[in-house]
Parts: C-alpha cells; structure tokens; sequence
C-alpha cells in the first residue's frame, strides 16, 4: 500500500485529488496521512470529502476515514465501472476539482460515463468551467478519448447551486501527447460574467481589458444564478493550444484591480512562448503520465506541479524532466 504525506508540497488538496486518480486509474490502493496539514483547516472539507466518495463509487473502491475534518484516509479500489453518476457537493465547492479527479481514470478505461455534478462552477482557487471545456479536455484531446462538458447553471462562492455535467468516453488506446510550440495567436477574447450584480462592474473589467491587451473580441454577460457573482475570463486561442485565464470578483476589489492582475497573468504567458500557461500545466501531468507521456513548455512551475510530479513518481514508472529554457521550462513525461 503507497502511503501519501498530506503535508508535503503544497499541502492541500491537490495531493489527495492527484493520488486518488492514480490509485483509481493503477488498482493500487493508497493510505493518506496528515491530509491538507498546511491549511488553516485541515483536514477533509465538503468538496475534498465529494472527491473520495465519487473516485469510491466510480471504482467500487473500500474508503476507512472518510469523514468531514478527517487527516487520515484509507482507499482500496476495486473494478472500475463506467455508468451514470449524480455527485452534489453539498456546498459552492468546485465542480471542476471533483470532475478532474474522475476524468484520468475514466479515459484510461474503455466505455462510457455520464457525469453531473453540482456545486460551484466558477471558484476562487480552482478551474473554472471555461478552462475545463476550452483548454484541459482539448488538450487531452490526442489521447482519443472523447470529453464533451456543459454548463447547465452558473454556480458562485458562497451560494453555489451550479450545475456542470459531462460524457467521457474511455479508450485503451495509449497516445503521447505534446504541446511544445503554441503557435501565433488567432484570438484574444475578453468575457464578463455577472449575476444579479451592476452592469458597470463587468464594463469596467472590459474597458481595462481593451486598454491592456490586444483583445479582438469582448463582452459583458449576464447568467442566472443562485446568488450575486463575476468572473473575468480572458482566452487565448493559439494554433496548437488555448490558455484560458479567470479571476472570480469578491468584496472589496475594484472591477479594475481585478482586470489589471488577470491582464498581468496573461502577458507573463504570452511574453514567455511557452505553449502551455502555469495551471494547465498543474493538470496536464496526471493523464500524461498515465496515457502514453509527452512534453510541453510552461512559463511557470508552480508548488501544485511539484507536488504532482513527487505524487505520480510513487505510482509509475515514469521519468519527469524539466529544462529552464530562460524564460520558460519544458517538461517531459518519459515511459
């Protein structure tokens, strides 16, 4: 049994969401201790508490500790099983975080999962919807498995009641995947998105958008949700590969501070050449080495990679490269 340190690395949830995928995915099962020891509350929260009760359906797996605030956890997975699965978090926690501890293990198996999910759609902290849909899942799209991800309701922190849902189809096939060059820049879009909040709030953000970057498309939407909300999102389509950045608005922060540490993101992205941005990066190392390795340039390894890389080296037989380039890093999942 591989025994997971919680308080290594970056000490929070992306080491339990990271081993439960790898365990689910390998057969081999895992015993956590000292899970998210370096958070202010440590311990299982509501959606890190989804994540292990989902990977446990999805797998038939045996679960000993699965308890809201618990720092130790036993997962014994057992058959995988594609099927159709209902996973309501309970709170705004994120969607997409609960989604992406699934998806590895279900491309990795041949057949079909219909997946809804509820609970926060756009997150502090965590991917949003519009990163799922138009960067992570396209750029597992060589592995030839098939991901679709909709959006049924918008979801905010603290009120939640979002709703995402997916269809992943699995394969047995094993391809590399490589996404070194990006290309040139087909499209920058700027988009806005309130609920119930002023409309000048996601005018501003654009307005700032349109002074800082060359963007050839913007806009302000409006969304119904279950309480007040704004996300900004800039997306970056390239020729091989698209960047999606996003900040959620919260009290206190002007719509234009907002806009301008987004813009200040995607320059240092766009100033690197690197193909992939810091946090698709984060996600990409999972499926890579599970579906076949590859490669990619990033501008910025982050503490969620580090952890990534020391997680997955616990489960396979893989080899982690990275080169500084001077500006930006490759990366290379070897097998």
């Amino acid at each position: 049994m591989i025994t997971i340190d919680g308080s290594k690395g970056e000490g929070g949830g992306q080491i339990l969401r990271s081993s439960l995928s790898l365990s689910m995915a390998t057969g081999q099962p895992v015993r956590f201790v000292n899970l998210r020891a370096n958070r202010a509350n440590p311990g299982l929260m509501r959606q890190h508490l989804t994540s292990v009760l989902a990977a446990a359906r999805v797998c038939s797996a045996y679960v000993s500790g699965a308890d809201l605030g618990a720092q130790s956890l036993i997962f014994e997975p057992g058959p995988f099983c594609h099927g159709t699965y209902h996973i309501a978090i309970g709170t705004a926690g994120s969607t997409a975080l609960v989604l992406q501890t699934l998806i590895p293990a279900m491309i990795m198996h041949e057949g079909t999962s219909s997946v809804q999910i509820d609970g926060g759609t756009h997150n502090t902290m965590a991917p949003t919807y519009d990163f799922l849909a138009n960067s992570y899942l396209p750029a597992l799209a060589p592995t030839q498995s098939s991901m679709q991800v909709n959006l049924v309701k918008h979801g905010f922190y603290p009120a939640g009641g979002g709703r995402l849902t997916a269809e992943i189809r699995g394969t047995q096939k094993r391809e590399s995947i490589h996404l070194d060059q990006p290309g040139r820049v087909t499209e920058i879009h700027a988009e806005a998105i309130l609920s119930t909040l002023p409309q000048h709030i996601g005018l501003r953000e654009i307005n700032v958008c349109r002074e800082g970057l060359h963007v050839t498309s913007a806009k302000v939407r409006r969304v119904d949700a279950q309480g007040p909300g704004n996300v900004l999102t800039i997306t970056v389509r390239r020729e091989h590969v698209v960047a999606v950045f996003a900040s959620c608005g919260k009290r206190g922060l002007r719509a234009e501070m907002l806009a301008l540490q987004l813009i200040d993101r995607v320059k240092r992205y766009l100033d690197s050449g690197a193909a992939v941005e810091e946090h698709l990066a984060d996600q990409l190392m999972v499926p890579l080495a599970l579906m076949g390795g590859g490669s990619f340039t990033t501008d910025h390894l982050s503490s969620h990679f580090t952890t990534n890389v020391v997680t997955i080296e616990q489960f396979l037989p893989v080899r982690i490269r990275t080169k500084d380039l001077r500006g930006m890093y490759q990366v290379e999942v070897l097998q």
